[in-house]
């Protein structure tokens, strides 16, 4: 009896070593973390906050720290890449536009809103679902009675995926 939970838990802490090494991102080949490397990119590109540049999940875990901390993020330059998706809200008619990106297993879908100042749509945007990248500066508005967040951007591009 002994022996089984001392090989359960052995088992156990195996499993978890390799869900972490795994999902790491890192390659073994290169020694600079996966933060740096990003922060060295959008410093070169004046971005404060790279995402196009993350995995899926760092990504995650960026985008929620900006969700539930905006005050940390207002004014500053974040860069995304994703699925240009849109929403319409059905009693305004008012349109969101969407940069979403998708988790590994195709599960879970997070974004941002943004707002591309001089253009119109749809005859300057992307088409819907394509590959973008985005780059703006973070901003919180309210409306009927909530906080979002969202993007002010001048560089919308589409990408190849």
């Amino acid at each position: 009896m002994k022996y089984k939970r001392i090989f359960a838990i052995l088992m156990c802490v195996a499993v978890l070593v390799s869900v972490f090494a795994g999902c790491s991102g890192k390659d073994d080949s290169d020694s600079k973390s996966e933060s740096q490397k990003t922060e060295s990119v959008a410093d070169a590109q004046n971005v404060d906050v790279d995402l196009s540049k993350l995995s899926t999940t760092m990504f995650y875990s960026e985008l929620a720290n900006m969700m539930n901390n905006p005050a940390s993020y207002v004014g500053k330059t974040v860069k995304i890449r994703g699925q240009f998706t849109l929403t319409q809200n059905s009693e305004t008619n008012q349109k969101y536009y969407n940069v979403t990106v998708t988790d590994a297993t195709a599960c879970c879908q997070q974004g941002l809103e943004f707002i591309w100042t001089g253009h119109n749509y749809p005859e300057d945007y992307p088409q819907v679902n394509s590959t973008i990248e985005v780059t703006g500066v973070f901003q919180t508005y309210d409306e009927n009675g909530l906080t979002y967040c969202h993007l002010i951007s001048d560089d919308v591009k589409t990408v190849a995926d």
